[in-house]
């Protein structure tokens, strides 16, 4: 697995975590405040009920009490950080490198397995968002600290080659014995046939055939495929499939699902990033969050944090 994508999905998680969390207490407000005859998966529940366990029933105050007290303090704090961070943003007029942001939504992205181009960009939406959040914290909490050009340029040398981001494709496969029954599997494609329902009914890759020939996001420079279909992929546009061409498993007919672009950077552009990383290592982000609370103003429900 690939540094980038392991920092990606280190993200990915501690945002799926917050979202999930946000969510489900969203769903539990708005399940006691709806009025709606929903009868909660069983006739015997009533309104005020959300389980009945043998001859006891958890009611849906207990419920939302008990939501509240193992996740309310540490939600209502993430909501709080994040109208700190942004206001003060604002208020300093902190500007990020939009080619950076891109770059590390593209990456989140690369954890997505998904189609629908509504869902897509609604999660490049929340990436996006928690990106900047992310970005504009670190800018803030490290505003003061002073970085030695020497001490950035050492950094870069030694990890240049991790900060572009390689040319990215999403993609799924039908993997078959010979060429004889790629042509058989083309022509039902042309005829109209799902490619992920023929994936599943003829490809021999076990890996990815009950999910419809699946294979996910895969940068060029990844050698973990072939280099026959990162040659196909660029000559594809995204929905269309490829005529078959053989590989050492086997004859293959390869579908583009989606392409994220290439991205690079200067050493000029990634300064401030590189600095915000060293600067980073010098402070604790808790304690220099809760000094931006102050800054802005909090008062909450809790007891200081």
């Amino acid at each position: 697995m690939s540094r980038r994508l392991l920092w990606g999905m280190v993200i990915l998680l501690i945002i799926t975590n917050i979202t999930t969390v946000m969510g489900f207490m969203k769903y539990a407000d708005e399940q006691q405040e709806s009025q709606a005859n929903d009868d909660y998966g069983t006739e015997d529940l009533d309104q005020n009920q959300v389980a009945i366990v043998g001859n006891s029933s958890i009611s849906r105050p207990e419920w939302i009490q008990e939501l509240t007290d193992q996740f309310g303090r540490r939600v209502l704090e993430n909501m709080i950080d994040q109208n700190v961070v942004f206001q003060l943003a604002d208020r300093y007029d902190i500007k990020l490198n939009e080619k950076w942001v891109n770059r590390e939504v593209s990456i989140l992205e690369t954890t997505m397995n998904t189609f629908d181009e509504k869902q897509i960009e609604a999660e490049r939406k929340k990436f996006k968002e928690n990106v900047l959040y992310q970005l504009y914290l670190e800018e803030l909490v490290t505003k003061d600290i002073v970085i030695e050009e020497q001490q950035i340029k050492q950094y870069y040398e030694k990890h240049k080659d991790y900060f572009d981001f390689s040319t990215t494709y999403q993609l799924s496969h039908i993997l078959l014995e010979d060429m004889e029954e790629a042509n058989q599997v083309l022509q039902e494609l042309e005829e109209g046939a799902s490619f992920s329902m023929l994936a599943r009914e003829y490809s021999i890759d076990s890996y990815t055939k009950d999910e419809g020939g699946y294979l996910g996001y895969f940068a060029e420079d990844n050698v973990y495929l072939p280099s026959a279909y990162y040659e196909t992929a660029k000559q594809l546009s995204p929905g269309e499939y490829s005529d078959s061409f053989q590989t050492k498993d086997g004859s293959v007919i390869l579908y583009l699902h989606r392409v994220l672009p290439e991205i690079t950077f200067t050493f000029e552009e990634l300064k401030p990033v590189i600095k915000r990383r060293l600067a980073i290592e010098q402070i604790n982000v808790e304690q220099a969050k809760h000094i931006l609370w102050d800054e802005v103003g909090v008062e909450w429900m809790y007891s200081q944090p």
